[in-house]
């Protein structure tokens, strides 16, 4: 996360100084106006800036390692349809690499990047993996960085795409892969496997989430709320908006492709521990769930914590990150570990896969 640090500061500065410089020429009459959407393009533009990041980096930089050889930590595993085998990205060899596994198999790796990769997603049929990647000497090199597509063997890499574009998923006939790009103005954008017909979805949409069961995909709609667009129709609707939240992110379906989870970043209350960090908001979150039909909204964490990461195991439950277990400073990547709990939030408990499988 460290070398992302003078990027992401820059970034959220320049739009910082574009958003002053419209508020100090601005009339009486337009002070107001011009200072919410001041505001608004500063926090949205520093939240892509984030997310962007987030991508291309595992999960784990927020996780306690299992392995002395790791610096940083796994990200959680992904689990093929069938839950037989699982991908992860780990830094074990240096840099942010992919991994496969069977379950309770030696892992292998099966990428060689310049940089490091993130983001893992398996096809429906188990048999290639979509994932990010960048390159480049400082910051990615747009040719160069993009979606890459791998068989599970580590054969017949190909670039899919170019440019900044992360968070793919893998449409349940397997013929579409989406994903978002962009950092301050983000889209929903498809494309096929084989990197043909490219085409845009939505736009101001982020992080995108394929249904197991069929053509619909979960996405962060431009305010605090989850979208369900269906790629048959190309009809979408607003599934549930936080009218409270800071943020929403990370919708994850459940394997039978009724529920969504996803996380709700919130602003800090009195009783929340302090943090001194610029990163302040964004560790206040908390899990929720609710059914594909709007139905049934379930908080299903309240803590003083960072929550984070929802994402369904073929058993029902739920696996997620949390520093419930680590010290106020919510900011301390040693205080992270993986949990799991019942769909309903219930039977939290600390999550005992070892990434080693030794």
């Amino acid at each position: 996360m460290r070398r992302f640090a003078l990027p992401l500061g820059g970034l959220a500065a320049l739009v910082a100084g574009v958003a002053f410089a419209s508020f100090a020429s601005a009339t009486k009459a337009e002070t107001r106006w011009v200072l919410a959407q001041g505001s608004t393009l500063v926090w949205r533009a520093a939240l892509a800036a984030l997310v962007f990041a987030l991508s291309l980096t595992p999960a784990g930089f927020l996780v306690e390692s299992n392995d002395e050889q790791e610096t940083s930590g796994p990200s959680l595993p992904t689990y093929s349809l069938d839950g037989e085998l699982l991908a992860f990205t780990s830094d074990r060899s240096g840099r942010n690499e992919l991994y496969v596994a069977r379950t309770g198999a030696a892992a292998h790796r099966i990428t060689d990047s310049e940089h490091g990769v993130g983001a893992p997603a398996w096809s429906p049929d188990g048999l290639n993996i979509v994932f990010s990647a960048q390159s480049g000497k400082e910051w990615p090199d747009r040719e160069l960085s993009g979606l890459f597509v791998i068989n599970r063997d580590g054969s017949g890499l190909r670039q899919l795409t170019r440019g900044e574009d992360y968070s793919a998923c893998w449409a349940a006939d397997g013929k579409t892969i989406v994903f978002e790009r962009g950092l301050v103005s983000q889209e929903l954008r498809a494309i096929d496997p084989d990197g043909a017909n490219g085409r845009r979805l939505l736009r101001d949409a982020s992080t995108p989430a394929c249904s197991p069961t069929d053509s619909r995909i979960a996405f962060e709609t431009g305010g605090a709320g989850i979208g369900v667009l269906d790629l048959d129709s190309m009809k979408w609707r607003t599934v549930v908006q936080m009218t409270e939240a800071v943020e929403v992110s990370s919708p994850t379906w459940s394997r039978n492709g009724r529920t969504i989870a996803f996380e709700v970043w919130r602003p800090r209350e009195a009783s929340d521990p302090e943090i001194s960090s610029w990163v302040l908001q964004w560790y206040f979150t908390d899990l929720y769930r609710i059914g594909a039909d709007s139905t049934d909204l379930t908080r299903l964490t309240d803590n003083t914590v960072g929550d984070r990461w929802p994402y369904w195991l073929p058993d029902g439950r739920i696996v997620f990150i949390s520093n419930r277990a680590g010290p106020d400073d919510l900011t301390n990547s040693d205080a992270s570990e993986y949990y799991v709990m019942n769909a309903d939030g219930s039977g939290v408990e600390r999550f005992p896969w070892d990434p080693r499988y030794s």
